[in-house]
This record gives C-alpha cells, structure tokens and sequence, in this order.
C-alpha cells in the first residue's frame, strides 16, 4: 500500500513548521523565497520525503522530523553557495552581482539553521554524515563542470551525483538511522544517484527554458550539454556571447530536451531491478511514489 497523500502532507507540514520555527521574523520573507531555489536541482520537500521514505523501514523514531529539516536545511544552503558560481567565461566580464553578499549569507544561514535543528536531537551518526555531506558539496563547487570537456554529458551526470547525489545520500542514511535499519553502502549510493539523476534531469528540462539562467550561476544542464556534442563551436560561441535565443535554438536544432528526457528513461529503466531488490517493501513503494511525478513516461 503506498504512503497517503494525507500522511505526506502531515509530515511535511511539520518539517516546514520547524523550518520556520527556526528563523528569525525579520529574515522569514527572503528566506522562505530561497528555500524555492533550484540552483541545486532538487525541488523543495523531495529530500524531507526520501528520508521519510527510509525512515519508514522500522519503527519511527522521532529523530526524523529534525533530520529532515536539517536536510533541506543543507539543501537551501547547496543552492545559495552554488549561485555564487559562474561555470562560463562570460560571467568573467561582468561585474559581480549586488545580490552576492546577500546570496553568501543566505547560504551560511541555512547551514546555521540546519546545525540548530540537529542540536535539538542530536544523533552523532547523523550529524557526522551531514558534515562531510556539506564539505563534499563545497568540493564539488569548487571542481565545477568544464563547458570544454570531452565528455560533457558523463562530466554533467557525475557532477550530479556529486552534488544532488551526495545529498540524497545522506537523506537516505539519516531515514535509515533513525529507523534503526541498514542498507549496504553500494545499495545506498546506487539508489542516491537514480533518485538524483531522475528528479534533477527532470529539472534540467525546465531550465531549458532558460539555460543561461542556470550557466549564470554555475551548472551546465543535459540540454545544453548536448548541443554541445552535437555542434561545439557553435555552442561555445553562443555561451560566450551570452546569446539565449541562438543557445535555445541549438538546443531544439539538436534534441538536447528529447536526449535528456531519454537519458533519463534509460536511467530509470535501469535503476528499476535495484529498487526491486530492496529488502523493505515500505522503502520500495515509496520510492516509486517519490519518482513517479518526475520521470518521463515511456
């Protein structure tokens, strides 16, 4: 029987009531806004519901309301820190934006805010995990996406387990920990990076849209990836001269949205023998539900 949607929202009424809990009155307003970003490609409350999903393999242990809003917590924060970076030339020549400082603060609030809420019931498992979580996040922006590789697509779906991956890693590990249950590690991050790659293609194809949007603060989505495979020259000079309506057009020109929506057919295609071999039915169906919103159909 899959979770109702009654018991979903219940639960993530919670994690946003201390969320909010957690803020001061005065920064509420900006910082509820920021909790919307997509500059780390995983849309708000999917990580709060895979690590309820994990949580549910055992006993429910109330550990898992905290965690969760630390996850997201750390979650917002990824998203603020990844917007202070630039993976394109371009950007190089432009001054730097007035919003930086506050973006910069924002980053470090949240990560503040997710530190408070582990405090409030600590579990050192926990805890210890989201701390590396946060410094394998700083790496990997620090290592962003070269436009120029020669295997931009692998270096994209790499580049998303290393960020989207490694946080829904740790949602993972944390659901299952306050559950009192275990997976082994491969099974974990194998299922990390399906969860990852699914939700943030799926992303990926709305900033198509938009793709300097997302070039701008640092990301190279699937599409533009593509078009990059298909006509580098032309791609690179139209990043360069931040030219959105020639982009766009190489994107369409080469099927960049098909392609990723493709890729991701296979990714989920793939991935469904592993889900199937879970041991917990609970986590299995609630996976499937988690996903299910966000993959292309066949």
């Amino acid at each position: 029987m899959r979770p109702t949607d009654t018991t979903q929202h219940q639960y993530l009424e919670r994690i946003d009531a201390l969320i909010t809990a957690r803020m001061a009155p005065h920064a509420q307003q900006i910082a509820t806004e920021a909790l919307h970003s997509r500059a780390v490609a995983l849309p708000r409350t999917t990580m709060a519901q895979l690590l309820f999903a994990a949580a549910h393999t055992g006993a429910f242990d109330q550990t898992a309301y905290h965690a969760a809003a630390a996850i997201e917590l750390i979650r917002a924060g990824a998203a603020m820190h990844r917007r202070l970076f630039s993976s394109n030339a371009h950007a190089d020549h432009r001054p730097q934006s007035p919003l930086h400082g506050p973006t910069l603060m924002l980053g470090d609030y949240f990560f503040a805010l997710a530190a408070t809420e582990m405090a409030v019931a600590p579990h050192s498992r926990i805890i210890a995990d989201y701390s590396d979580c946060v410094m394998r996040l700083a790496e990997a922006f620090l290592s962003p996406t070269p436009l120029d590789s020669a295997d931009l697509v692998a270096h994209v779906l790499s580049h998303i387990d290393l960020v989207e991956g490694r946080i829904c890693t740790s949602a993972l590990r944390a659901g299952l920990i306050s559950a009192s249950q275990t997976l082994e590690p491969e099974q974990i991050s194998a299922l990390a990076s399906i969860c990852a790659q699914v939700i943030a293609l799926h992303v990926h194809v709305q900033q198509s849209e938009d793709p300097f949007d997302t070039l701008d603060r640092g990301t190279v989505i699937l599409p533009v990836a593509y078009a990059v495979l298909a006509d580098r020259a032309a791609t690179l000079e139209a990043i360069a001269h931040h030219d959105s309506a020639t982009l766009t057009q190489l994107i369409q020109r080469h099927e960049g949205i098909a392609q990723t929506r493709a890729t991701q057919q296979r990714i989920f295609a793939d991935a469904q023998h592993l889900i199937e071999q879970l041991p917990f039915v609970a986590l299995r169906e609630r996976i499937y539900a988690l996903l299910e919103p966000f993959r292309t159909p066949n």
